[in-house]
C-alpha cells in the first residue's frame, strides 16, 4: 500500500496509529514532499507507548543516517525547536535537546560519510548565525534604504569570505543539494518593507546561482508548512499525471525571527496594469500570431494550469489577505502566490471571497465563453477531486503539526482539521462538492457568473459520460 492510497482509504478524519505509521513509512522517503514532518507532532516524540517498533525520534534519525537531505531537514527542525526564541516550554524543548544530541552523537559515531555530514550541519549553523550578524548590523544602521545597500554589499565584498571559510563548498540548510562556494556582494540588496529582507545570490562551485531571500524579523513556521502543503498536493496530482504547473518554492524557517525564502522570478499581477492587462504582459513575453490570443501556447496552457491549480489549493487551504501584491506572474506563465500569513479561513478583510480570481485573470484566458476558459474550468474540477480523493492524507499532516507554533493552527488545532474536512465536502457527493466549490469560486467575479455557472453544468455533464 502506497501513502496515496493510504490517505484514500479512509476520510472520516480518524487518524489512528496504523495510518500515522504507513505515512511515516512512505512520505518521509518521498523527496519532493521535503520532511513534511519538520513539525512533527510533539506527543509522539514526547510518548513511551507508542504502538510501534521505535518512538517517532528514533525512527527519524535512523532516515536521516542513509540520506543527507532527510539529515538536513531534521537538523534544522531541532535547531528551530531548541532556539532561544522559540517559544516552547522548558521541558518541551529540553526533550528536543535531547533528541538533537542523540542525533549528532550518532552521526559522530558513524561512517567518515555521516561525520562529513555534522561537520556541514554544524557549519551550516556558523553560516546563518554569522550572516544573521551582518544584516542585524546593516538593518541597525540608521541610514535610507539605498544607503543600507550600500553597506550590505561593502560588507560582503570584506567580510563574504569568513561566512564561508570551510573545508569545503557549503550545502545551503534550504536547499542542501546546493553547495555554496561564495556569495555575489554587487547582485545583494534590500527589499522596500519594514524588516527590509535581503535579496542575495549565493554562487556554486559551477558558478550556478541560487537566489534567496534572508528575512530577519518574520515568523516563517506558517509560510513553511503551507508550502510542504502546496508540494504534497503536487506530487498526489504528479502521480495521477496531472501536472498543474505549481510553483512550491523553498521556505526554511531556521527561528521563529529569521529564515530563508526561496526568489522566484516573477512579478505582481498589480504590476502588469503597467502593461495594460495579465493578457498583454502575456502576449509581450511569449509573442506567437498563430497562437490563440497571441501567446505562445505552451505559457497560455501552463497560465491556465497554473491558475486553476492555485484557485483549488488556496480555496482547500483557506488562504486569507488575497491581493494583486501577493500573487505572481513569470514570464513563462506561472502563476502563484507568495505570503500565507493568513489561513484557514482567517483573512484581515471582512467578507472576503474565499478564493482569489478576477476579470483580469479571466480575459487573459480570452474570457468566460472561450475554449480556454472551459479547458481551466475541466482542470479546476479534475484538481479538485484528485486532491480530494487524498484528503485524509492532508488531514493526517494537519494532526502531526497541530502543536507546532503554526499560529493558525495553535489557535484551535480541532477546528483547523474541521475547516479543511468543510472545504473538501466529504459528506457531499462529488457534483454537490464541485458546485460548492464554484460558486466560491465565481464570488470574485460576479460579473462572469452566468457564464461559468453554464460551464460548470457542462464540465459536470462531461465528467459523467
Amino acid at each position: 500500500m502506497t501513502w496515496c492510497e493510504a490517505s484514500s482509504e479512509s476520510v472520516d478524519g480518524e487518524h489512528d496509529d496504523e495510518q500515522r505509521q504507513i505515512f511515516l513509512n512512505e512520505a518521509t522517503y518521498d523527496q519532493s514532499t521535503g520532511i513534511l514532518l519538520q513539525k512533527g507532532k510533539r506527543s509522539l516524540l514526547e510518548s513511551d507507548s507508542i504502538p510501534w517498533k521505535t518512538d517517532l525520534a528514533s525512527f527519524l534519525i535512523q532516515r536521516a543516517q542513509s540520506n543527507f537531505e532527510l539529515a538536513n531537514y531534521f537538523y534544522w527542525f531541532l535547531k528551530l525547536e531548541t532556539h532561544e526564541g522559540t517559544p516552547s516550554a522548558p521541558e518541551i524543548k529540553a526533550m528536543f535537546e535531547h533528541v538533537l544530541k542523540r542525533f549528532m552523537t550518532v552521526l559522530e559515531r558513524g561512517s567518515e560519510t555521516q561525520q562529513i555530514w555534522r561537520a556541514d550541519l554544524l557549519n551550516q549553523t556558523k553560516f546563518v548565525k554569522k550572516l544573521h550578524a551582518m544584516l542585524r548590523s546593516v538593518q541597525a544602521d540608521s541610514s535610507k534604504r539605498v544607503r543600507k545597500i550600500e553597506i550590505l554589499r561593502s560588507l560582503l565584498r570584506t567580510d563574504g569570505a569568513s561566512l564561508l571559510r570551510f573545508p569545503r563548498p557549503l550545502p545551503f540548510p534550504m536547499n542542501p543539494n546546493f553547495l555554496i562556494a561564495s556569495i555575489d556582494a554587487n547582485s545583494a540588496t534590500l527589499f522596500k518593507s519594514t524588516t527590509q529582507p535581503a535579496l542575495l545570490s549565493l554562487v556554486s562551485p559551477e558558478k550556478h546561482v541560487y537566489r534567496v531571500i534572508f528575512k530577519i524579523g518574520d515568523d516563517l513556521r506558517q509560510d513553511q508548512l503551507v508550502l510542504q502543503m502546496i508540494r504534497l498536493m503536487d506530487v498526489v496530482l504528479k502521480k495521477e499525471m496531472f501536472d498543474l504547473q505549481l510553483t512550491p518554492y523553498n521556505v526554511l524557517a531556521a527561528s521563529c525571527r529569521h529564515g530563508f525564502i526561496q526568489f522566484v522570478e516573477g512579478v505582481p499581477l498589480a504590476s502588469t496594469k503597467q502593461e495594460g492587462s495579465i493578457l498583454t504582459f502575456l502576449q509581450r513575453r511569449a509573442p506567437s500570431p498563430k497562437d490563440p490570443l497571441g501567446i505562445q501556447k505552451r505559457v497560455l496552457d501552463t497560465y491556465i494550469r497554473s491558475c486553476a491549480g492555485y484557485c483549488v489549493i488556496t480555496y482547500l487551504l483557506g488562504v486569507g489577505d488575497r491581493h494583486m501584491e501577493n500573487i505572481m506572474l513569470t514570464p513563462e506563465g506561472q502563476l502563484f502566490h507568495i505570503d500565507f500569513s493568513f489561513i484557514l479561513g482567517n483573512d484581515p478583510k471582512p467578507m472576503a471571497p474565499e478564493v482569489r480570481l478576477t476579470k483580469a485573470m479571466v480575459e487573459a484566458m480570452g474570457g468566460p465563453k472561450t475554449q480556454m476558459f472551459y479547458d481551466f474550468w475541466k482542470i479546476c474540477v479534475t484538481a479538485f477531486l484528485s486532491l480530494r480523493r487524498h484528503a485524509n492524507l492532508f488531514l493526517t499532516l494537519l494532526s502531526l503539526v497541530h502543536d507546532a507554533g503554526i499560529h493558525d493552527i495553535a489557535r484551535d488545532p480541532i477546528k483547523a482539521c474541521d475547516f479543511v474536512k468543510e472545504r473538501f465536502s466529504l459528506d457531499q457527493t462529488d457534483e454537490k462538492a464541485v458546485n460548492r466549490f464554484a460558486s466560491r469560486l465565481t464570488d470574485s467575479v460576479k460579473a462572469i457568473v452566468p457564464e461559468v455557472m453554464e460551464r460548470i453544468h457542462t464540465v459536470m455533464q462531461y465528467m459523467r459520460n
